[in-house]
């Protein structure tokens, strides 16, 4: 009936129902337009107006569909767990491909924030933070450190002293809360920070130390021997720093150009 209506509302008028069905299915459609139960298919389709059970696929009016879940035919998000063997020599690899000591520590703090966005909790997406910054340092520092004072550390995390053929005996060395290897001293109640009271022990004849007086070098517009070697005190306590600090400013190609050898001439013969 509802057909019938939507027809006359435009402007047509339904006068007899037809159907493409065989014989012998007509007989299981009763075509009287005065029953309640209107069963007619035309251009293909089954109208109904009662659905019942011995016509499933009848086509049901918007009154009839019952909303289907289809939450059984969707497959649940597989949980893949990734095991990752770090190797021992990734952070030396690593140190080859770059010269830049910014650089180096600002990539590492973009994988330590790699790894703590892959755990469940608040996601980092911004810039990155000064903290993320100081844990990149702290990181890559404490990782040369137990590569080359291993002996040393364990003593200390024994409670006794370092031995007497190390190079640290001299330095009063000490493990602080972060386990980080730091000079010891005297001067523990004087007002300067703690960097300068307690600098990093560096390792001699690595690249990483190599790496951070370049890095003062240039960032403190080039700055000579002594000064540099003081610069870099103020934090890190290097083995052997003298001798890197010459070789450092000696091997800068702009304080090369800026500070050209002046020839001297030679005078030539007097006269007789």
């Amino acid at each position: 009936m509802e057909l019938k209506q939507l027809l006359q509302r435009g402007g047509m008028t339904l006068h007899k129902w037809c159907t493409n069905l065989s014989p012998t299915n007509a007989k299981e459609f009763p075509l009287d337009r005065n029953s309640e139960e209107i069963q007619v298919k035309t251009l293909g389709m089954i109208w109904n107006s009662k659905i019942t059970a011995a016509t499933p696929n009848s086509l049901r009016t918007s009154s009839t569909v019952t909303d289907q879940c289809y939450t059984n035919e969707l497959k649940p998000m597989p949980k893949v767990t990734l095991k990752l063997n770090i190797d021992s020599n990734f952070i030396d690899n690593f140190l080859d491909r770059t010269n830049n000591f910014h650089k180096l520590i600002r990539i590492l703090a973009f994988i330590l924030r790699f790894i703590k966005n892959c755990k469940p909790g608040v996601k980092q997406t911004l810039a990155l933070t000064l903290e993320e910054y100081g844990l990149a340092e702290i990181f890559l520092i404490k990782h040369f450190q137990a590569g080359y004072f291993s002996t040393e550390i364990a003593s200390l995390k024994k409670g006794s002293s370092v031995p007497q053929s190390s190079k640290l005996r001299f330095l009063n060395p000490f493990i602080d809360r972060e386990g980080l290897l730091r000079v010891g001293g005297r001067i523990s109640h004087s007002n300067v920070s703690w960097n300068q009271k307690h600098p990093l022990i560096l390792p001699a004849g690595n690249k990483l130390v190599k790496l951070i007086f370049q890095y003062y070098h240039k960032r403190d517009f080039h700055l000579g021997q002594q000064a540099l070697l003081n610069t870099v005190r103020l934090k890190y306590w290097p083995l052997g720093g003298r001798s890197i600090a010459r070789r450092v400013v000696h091997e800068c190609v702009e304080c090369f150009k800026n500070n050209p050898v002046i020839a001297n001439q030679i005078m030539g013969d007097l006269k007789e």
